[in-house]
């Protein structure tokens, strides 16, 4: 009986020596694998909205230094609905052209409406504007917004682009499950390997 009790203690140990730190580690990782997951995809979703925004500014520059006026159409803003980004072309602070809906609205659509404050003061003062969880109608959205200046290099509006704020946080707990779905299946595997171990190196040990 003192033989099997001491063979019981030594796997016990086997395993906590094994398993505890596996598992910390584990758990360690994979919070710093979720934080970068998170980090890259939010990054890799204000680098696309950019690109977004600097296209409707370019597509519009044009007209705006060259008449003063951008026609009253919505071909272009409408043209990456497909890929869940929303496009406006404001004069000054207020929504001249968007694909955002709005069903109250006249034109069914979120024109006549202001940018908040915060927003154009930066944008304003010639510099670019980015943020998450940033209201617009009944949504929240990732947001880039560049300035559409005038033929006298004075700012006259911005280009904005934004996607759902869901979209994003949807894309990145996807990714995070997957990792900890990985992570688990690698620590169960890596633990199975142990207690085999285990096993076999307390089989002397009770026998003596």
């Amino acid at each position: 009986m003192e033989k099997k009790k001491k063979g019981l203690t030594l796997f016990s140990s086997l395993l906590c020596i094994g398993l505890i730190p596996m598992i910390v580690a584990a758990a360690v990782a994979m919070v710093i694998a979720g934080t970068k997951i998170s980090d890259e995809l939010e990054e890799e979703t204000y680098g696309k909205l950019k690109v977004a925004a600097e296209g409707l500014q370019m597509y519009y520059a044009y007209d705006i230094i060259k008449t003063g006026y951008a026609a009253y159409e919505h071909d272009y803003v409408d043209s990456l609905l497909g890929e869940d980004i929303e496009l406006t072309l404001f004069v000054d602070d207020v929504r001249y052209i968007t694909s955002l809906k709005d069903s109250n609205n006249p034109s069914g659509r979120n024109e006549g409406t202001k940018a908040s404050e915060e927003i154009w003061a930066k944008v304003k003062n010639g510099e670019d504007y980015y943020a998450d969880n940033v209201s617009i109608g009944n949504g929240k959205y990732y947001v880039y917004y560049v300035p559409l200046k005038d033929g006298n290099g004075k700012v006259a509006g911005m280009a904005f682009a934004g996607t759902p704020e869901n979209d994003v946080k949807s894309a990145i707990n996807s990714a995070i499950m997957m990792l900890l779905v990985a992570t688990i299946g690698l620590v169960s595997i890596l633990a199975v390997i142990i207690v085999i171990l285990g096993r076999k190196i307390r089989k002397p040990f009770v026998t003596i």
